[in-house]
């Protein structure tokens, strides 16, 4: 583990300057925060970049793995591009956008730590009218956004015609891809809910939560 911080730790020294062309002019969902992983690779939040007043049909493309809004990515900190083991990894173009991408349908992942136990990012992903939660899966987990937020489907969202077809497919983009993943942890703006009672409640791990509540 002493090797593996050293090896983080080294990279972060040497990084330079990461770019990412990322879409859209609304900041407030548009990037969230780096993070070293316990790989030594660089993940990075990504949110959707769209409206936050209003449905807009450009939120799709947190669906679309060739487009890095609405992304969790996993590069190389040396040199920003895609690294082997991501699910859609193409060796022949590491830096294309989906090389680079880990995990698809977020909204605005503002913070995200990493499971002790399964190394995976956990993910609170700010909601949009309804619904907040906190999210995490394996490399290649898709977790709905626009047409999933929360325990069900999106108000405003479910009526596109992208919506309908992703719900025709089981919650899927097309039938070879793996269903949507649904949050560990969801919570309606219409409860209140203090801090100590999410920390109560979650069944997660409580390093895990405490990083994101920092």
């Amino acid at each position: 583990m002493d090797r593996l911080f050293r090896s983080a730790a080294a990279r972060r020294r040497s990084i330079g300057r990461v770019q990412f062309p990322v879409e859209g002019k609304h900041c407030r969902a548009s990037h969230g925060i780096p993070h070293f992983g316990p790989d030594g690779m660089l993940y990075f939040s990504n949110g959707d970049g769209t409206s936050y007043n209003f449905m807009d049909p450009r939120t799709v493309r947190a669906q679309d793995i060739h487009n890095l809004s609405g992304k969790v990515l996993r590069i190389d900190p040396i040199t920003g591009a895609g690294v082997p083991g991501n699910p859609f990894y193409d060796p022949a173009d590491p830096n294309s956008n989906q090389s680079k991408v880990f995990c698809s349908g977020v909204r605005n992942a503002y913070r995200f730590t990493f499971d002790p136990v399964t190394n995976l990012p956990v993910v609170g992903d700010v909601g949009w009218t309804t619904w907040e939660e906190i999210s995490t899966g394996p490399a290649g987990s898709n977790f709905g956004w626009p047409y999933l937020e929360g325990p069900g489907r999106t108000g405003s969202y479910e009526n596109l015609a992208q919506a309908i077809s992703f719900y025709n497919n089981g919650n899927r983009n097309s039938p070879s891809d793996q269903a949507a993943v649904f949050p560990l942890l969801s919570r309606s703006h219409a409860v209140e809910i203090g801090r100590g009672a999410l920390l109560d409640e979650a069944s997660l791990p409580s390093s895990s939560l405490a990083s994101m509540t920092r």
